[in-house]
């Protein structure tokens, strides 16, 4: 399974209030493409895995991404101009190829 960072889901929690997101969306990874994920603003569609901060959805992720990344968590670092938001292997993990 998918997860997230105590970080990752607090800075993306920053994120959605900055931007005044309404309760009921998140960031969305989904299918973009052969071997790309996208990242956007959206309401949780049917199937989709919800990670939460607390009570807050944080990130909702598309069945097929989910599944794709099983066994790595999504975290934060900082990045020129904020923080980036990357997919790390989980520990004893083979990285995604």
């Amino acid at each position: 399974m998918v997860g997230i960072t105590e970080t990752a889901a607090q800075a993306l929690e920053q994120v959605l209030e900055s931007q005044s997101a309404p309760p009921d969306e998140a960031f969305r990874l989904s299918a973009a493409g052969e071997g790309e994920i996208s990242l956007n603003q959206a309401k949780k569609e049917d199937g989709d895995l919800q990670l939460n901060n607390g009570e807050r959805a944080v990130v909702f992720v598309e069945a097929t991404v989910a599944s794709a990344l099983d066994n790595h968590t999504l975290d934060v670092v900082p990045a020129e101009g904020g923080m980036r938001l990357m997919v790390r292997p989980n520990e004893g993990e083979t990285p995604a190829q």
